[in-house]
């Protein structure tokens, strides 16, 4: 790594980018590529502010550079409206460099805003380009942002519309809830990498550019990138966070790969070296790694047919009548998923006294016939905990996607509470069920407002992330050899997850092929040592089922969620269908 300095003017030559800072510009620092390709004037504000309050800057310091090692860093002080003090630094090496701001002071954090802040006009008006045409914030004078010459970035985080890339001018999101409005909604993963990549146009050359926050620290839910004439990214405190002192917002790593996939593959290699995530190589049962038979799709099958409710459907009868069906062709799966809603209701977790008679019995039966049990959850809906065990607002319970409360699980009563409902899940004690592990779903209802309120002083991500610590730490306790699978393709979950599913389709593709083969393509950066259940549901046809069945086992765990028919199509399937699938699966069980 090279510095050259010319009068007040600093320029960084690192082995794959330079930085310049200039006099000329100076609230914008210029990123290229060598030899010399433009990829954005990042605009060196970075914006905390606090409910109901602005963070405007009114003056900003000269860079001051301090070098140790193989590390440059480059401060610069600036005056800001609400803190005591604040510090925009780049730290930089000679392959990747990180940004990030030191604030000191006292207030409620709402959003953290990077490359992109607010001062007043009389001292900057008619100096930079304009907002951005939906940044918050727009109706105030002085938005200065930072200026793309990249030509359009990646997304990695699924949506249902399968739209990955966008403009520069464009908007986009990537958070551990849902949001319906947003290219058919993007549940998929809750959260996916909190990273986005950029492409500069080469054909080779991409710079993946996300969040780095610090063990213990996801406590916000939305990481957005507001497009418009200018760009900046955004980060939803929502309130939550209370400052009292010293605080560093997340870091902005940058690093950079040849393709979309190697960008953000070199972003969580940079994550785990540095010790901002934990990816484990733990030992993999050979079960775990068996074909999966899910009920919900024929559930939804039937449904369709009878016009009820599939939730109705979740019956030890039919479950034993769907792998009877299975078994007569020559289909045996390995792991069988029992869906929603086999339980009473929802966080009670006991089986429904009239949809399963006898699940103990179903379940020992299953282990005598060589397959292990998995139990669908809801990991935040409880139907009977006390409100002071549930997020509330103004003290009032919020409904969660089925209507149930959103648990708190920051509260110690009802981690108490969930810790038992495991024991009795997976016990092999007489009065409990002796499943195997658990399908944790609706990890997308992750409670976000400015007005809600929980016991501990976690929030967002981080609320997400003690759910499934929890769900985990407890099974493990109990069966050393659960199974846990959600869909949390983040890095930062990948400590609390053994296997990721890839999740609900819902496409009017004719194949699914590339857009699933794009999500475990992501799981696997994300974790590289989960396990990928390859999920199914809903297809839009039976052709387009029989070719994803048989595209399974190049990327992860062969999954099946019918029996009979497909449900959207509701087509039936024939022998021949049958003797494919049990092929697939006799293949696949070979190569283990």
């Amino acid at each position: 790594m090279e510095i050259k300095k010319e009068k007040d003017r600093i320029a960084i030559i690192g082995k794959i980018y330079h930085l310049i800072f200039d006099p000329q510009d100076p609230l914008r620092v210029k990123l290229f590529m060598p030899p010399g390709q433009p990829v954005a004037d990042l605009c060196v504000l970075s914006g905390c502010h606090q409910v109901g309050k602005f963070d405007e800057f009114s003056r900003l310091g000269k860079p001051r550079m301090r070098t140790k090692s193989d590390n440059i860093r480059i401060e610069l002080a600036t005056k800001s409206s609400l803190w005591k003090n604040k510090l925009l630094i780049f730290e930089c090496q000679d392959d990747s460099f990180q940004y990030y701001g030191s604030i000191e002071g006292r207030g409620s954090l709402e959003r953290v805003e990077y490359f992109g802040g607010n001062a007043p006009s009389k001292d900057y008006s008619g100096s930079f380009m304009p907002a951005g045409f939906i940044r918050p914030g727009k109706e105030k004078e002085g938005w200065i942002g930072s200026i793309p010459h990249f030509h359009r970035f990646f997304l990695p985080e699924p949506n249902a519309c399968f739209k990955q890339y966008f403009w520069s001018g464009e908007y986009a999101e990537i958070h551990p809830r849902q949001n319906d409005h947003f290219w058919g909604s993007n549940w998929m993963f809750t959260p996916g990498p909190f990273c986005y990549c950029w492409d500069t146009g080469t054909g080779k050359d991409w710079v993946a550019v996300g969040l780095a926050p610090r063990l213990g620290e996801y406590n916000f839910n939305d990481f957005r990138y507001w497009g418009g004439e200018t760009f900046s990214f955004s980060v939803d405190y929502e309130g939550h966070t209370l400052i009292r002192g010293g605080w560093e917002t997340p870091r902005m790593v940058f690093v950079f790969g040849n393709n979309e996939y190697e960008a953000l593959e070199k972003y969580v290699t940079w994550l785990k070296e540095h010790f901002y995530v934990n990816i484990p190589h733990r030992e993999i049962p050979r079960w775990w790694r068996e074909p999966i038979f899910c009920g919900w799709g024929e559930q939804c099958y039937e449904a369709r047919v009878v016009k009820i409710d599939p939730q109705l459907l979740a019956t030890q009868k039919n479950y034993e009548k769907y792998l009877a069906v299975l078994q007569s062709h020559g289909v045996i799966p390995g792991i069988v998923v029992i869906d929603y809603k086999w339980q009473t209701y929802q966080g009670n977790w006991e089986p429904h006294p009239e949809r399963w008679k006898n699940m103990r019995g179903f379940i020992d039966q299953q282990h005598r016939d060589g397959k292990k049990v998995l139990l669908w959850l809801n990991g935040w809906e409880h139907g009977s905990a006390p409100v002071e065990e549930l997020v509330t607002r103004y003290g009032k319970p919020i409904p969660g996607i089925f209507g149930e409360p959103i648990a708190d699980p920051s509260h110690p009563g009802y981690e108490r509470r969930i810790r038992e409902s495991i024991r009795r899940q997976l016990s092999p004690d007489p009065d409990c069920l002796n499943a195997d592990g658990f399908k944790v779903d609706i990890t997308h209802n992750t409670p976000s407002g400015r007005d809600l309120k929980v016991y501990g002083k976690i929030w967002g991500t981080e609320l997400l992330k003690r759910v499934m610590s929890i769900i985990y730490d407890e099974s493990k306790k109990i069966k050393p050899d659960a199974l846990i699978e959600a869909h949390t393709a983040n890095p930062y979950f990948a400590e609390v997850v053994d296997v990721l599913r890839l999740n609900d389709i819902f496409t009017d593709r004719n194949s699914v092929v590339e857009l699933m083969f794009h999500r475990a393509k992501v799981a696997k950066i994300a974790g590289r040592y989960w396990l990928i259940d390859m999920d199914n549901w809903p297809v839009p046809t039976r052709e387009a089922l029989m070719e994803y069945l048989q595209a399974q086992p190049q990327m992860g765990i062969p999954s099946l969620y019918y029996a009979t028919h497909t449900d959207l199509s509701q087509e039936k399937f024939t022998r021949k269908d049958y003797r494919l699938i049990a092929e697939i699966w006799k293949k696949y069980r070979a190569g283990l």
